[in-house]
Parts: C-alpha cells; sequence; structure tokens
C-alpha cells in the first residue's frame, strides 16, 4: 500500500489508494495467508487440491489471522461514488462474495467487470463459474471474453518436470497442451438497457469501456445506435 501511495501521489485528487479488505457484508473475517503470498484468501485452501496438482508448498502452510472487512458498497459510499463504472477483481475465489456486497444501485449500473474465476476448486465453497455467471446475468450483463490461464501439473512443485524430465520438450511447446486452471472474465452491461432509458452518459462511457479492451467494433455500433435512438 505504501509504494502504490508514493506512486500515485501525483494524483492524489482523481485516485484513492484505500488499505481495506472487502466481504459482502463486512466485519471481523479469517484470513488465510498462504505460504506464497498470491494465494492468500478468505477462503481455506483445500489440501487435496494442492496434492493433486503437485504443489503443496504454494499454499501450505497456511496462517490463519483475523482482518476487519468493510462492503464494496460502503466504501463507495464513503467516497461519495454514485455511479460505477468498471470494477476490476482478483481475489482468489473471494470475487463472488465482494461483488454481492456492491449493492443493488451499483449493481444496477455498474458497466463492466472482469474477474478471476477458478475452475479447479482450490478453495473450500469456491463459487463456481455458473454461479458467478448467473448473478451477473442477472444484473444486465453480458460475457464478453474470457482470457484463459493454462498450466502443466506439477511434480514437487516443480512445473517444467512433465515437459522437460519425461517428454524432452520445452515447458511451453506446443505438442503437449496445459490444462486450463483459471481465467478472466469479462463482463459488458448490455447497451439496449442504456438505450432504452435513454442514458448517453452511460452510453459514452460504455463505448470508451469497449475500446479500452480493444472491442472498437462494438463501440462504433452503440455510437451509431445513439444517433438512430435520438438519444
Amino acid at each position: 500500500a505504501k509504494e502504490l501511495e508514493c506512486q500515485y501521489s501525483d494524483v492524489s485528487a482523481h485516485l484513492h489508494v484505500l488499505r481495506v479488505a472487502l466481504s459482502e457484508k463486512g466485519g471481523a473475517r479469517t484470513l488465510h495467508v498462504t505460504n506464497a503470498p498470491t494465494g492468500s484468501s478468505l477462503l481455506a485452501p483445500r489440501k487435496e487440491h494442492a496434492i493433486e496438482i503437485g504443489d503443496l508448498g504454494y499454499f501450505f502452510p497456511v496462517r490463519e489471522i483475523t482482518i476487519e472487512t468493510r462492503s464494496l458498497e460502503s466504501v463507495l459510499s464513503e467516497l461519495s461514488i454514485a455511479r460505477t463504472d468498471f470494477i476490476k477483481l482478483d481475489a482468489q475465489g473471494a470475487e463472488y462474495e465482494i461483488l454481492r456486497g456492491l449493492g443493488s444501485q451499483h449493481s444496477a449500473s455498474v458497466l463492466a467487470i472482469e474477474l478471476e474465476v477458478g475452475l479447479q476448486n482450490a478453495y473450500a465453497d469456491q463459487p463456481s463459474f455458473s454461479d458467478i455467471d448467473s448473478m451477473l446475468r442477472s444484473w444486465g450483463l453480458q460475457l464478453y471474453d474470457i482470457k484463459p490461464a493454462r498450466s502443466h501439473r506439477a511434480m514437487d512443485g516443480d512445473y517444467a518436470y512433465y515437459p522437460e524430465k519425461v517428454f524432452g520438450v520445452v515447458p511451453d511447446s506446443p505438442t503437449l497442451s496445459k490444462r486450463v486452471w483459471e481465467f478472466d472474465a469479462v463482463y459488458f452491461r448490455s447497451p439496449d438497457y442504456l438505450l432504452s432509458k435513454g442514458d448517453g452518459e452511460g452510453i459514452r462511457r460504455l463505448a470508451v469501456l469497449y475500446c479500452v479492451y480493444g472491442f472498437f467494433q462494438e463501440a462504433i455500433h452503440i455510437v451509431r445506435e445513439i444517433g438512430r435512438a435520438h438519444v
């Protein structure tokens, strides 16, 4: 957090670095601090999964600490943010819970969301992709893209073991397929909803978000639709 605060000190009027942990309802929660910090989560890692992938040392040993959390809705309210355009989440299985704490006002107006979706049940009670997709579709969001992350099975934490030692190829050889472990899912709000509401500001912001992700044809289409709808 200190590094981020220093990095963005020159634009502090436009950017806020918040030392806040998020959950659905807020309050005290257990944070499972894994051996590799990138695996830490509000959800408990499953030892069966770590053994299955051959990398017990990524998660274990695990320390449990109690932290105070807040809902995303309360944080946005404190900052007087009435409208949320875009959310990006990577919270090791807690993305679904955090989004459930967004609140009805923001969930009905958010224009785009990118979040990580795990596929291998690495954590206890980890929501499935169908859970996440159903919720976001109920908010009027549509899936536009997925960015898969693939990996080989490890041997005692060595992900190059099977390609190099068993098959005699480099780890990235196209002759040896990698399993999909997780992916980032990108959702955008349905432009039809914004057009039906005559929300010109929302449509312009949506067009910008399309361009950020390279969907230039979608941006051109929605701009043309603005003219046809006289918004």
